[in-house]
């Protein structure tokens, strides 16, 4: 779906239409997605890559810590404090 648009749903039968419908679903709301994006941000700024990319990329990065931190879970919180620490320059 993410190469062809969701509009592919509207290809499939009514089951299967159901069945991805469900699925993106509960995967949005369990936070899975954040939480592995979240994970990866991490790592990237623990091996300093963050600060081997151009700004524009580092700021889309931190665009989505921002919007992560808006998140009322666990997952919000850990990318709020990763975003202070990141723009204040300090490591992990």
């Amino acid at each position: 779906m993410y190469l062809t648009g969701s509009s592919v749903v509207s290809k499939l039968n009514s089951d299967n239409a159901k069945s991805v419908l469900f699925k993106i679903n509960s995967i949005s709301r369990s936070h899975q997605i954040q939480d592995l994006t979240y994970g990866i941000i991490k790592l990237s700024h623990e091996n300093n890559l963050l600060h081997q990319i151009n700004e524009s990329d580092k700021n889309d990065i931190l665009e989505t810590l921002y919007e992560y931190s808006g998140i009322n879970s666990d997952v919000g919180k850990r990318a709020a404090l990763l975003y202070a620490k990141i723009t204040s320059g300090h490591q992990l």
